[in-house]
């Protein structure tokens, strides 16, 4: 089974990603309680968003892999979907 995509992310993403959670998403709260400035959370936000697309668009193209193998009859459809699924972080 494939891990979702939040668990995979960094450790010092995941971190934040937890932090930015439980302040509710506010980047004032956020900047206090890891002990930086709204600019510097805010730059360490995005840098969270950038790892998390970059996650997004891998997990596609391998999906967009998997689609191909079950066209070219290499994969049949049902474990495709599971396959999918588990990126997806469902099943």
């Amino acid at each position: 089974m494939r891990a979702s995509r939040l668990s995979r992310l960094s450790a010092e993403s995941a971190d934040l990603a937890e932090k930015l959670i439980l302040a509710a998403g506010n980047l004032t709260a956020l900047a206090g309680q890891i002990g930086v400035s709204h600019p510097t959370a805010r730059k360490r936000v995005d840098g969270l968003i950038a790892e998390l697309t970059a996650l997004q668009e891998h997990d596609k193209a391998e999906a967009d892999r998997t689609l191909k193998d079950v066209e070219q009859g290499r994969l049949r459809p049902e474990e495709a979907a599971r396959l999918i699924g588990e990126m997806n972080g469902s099943l």
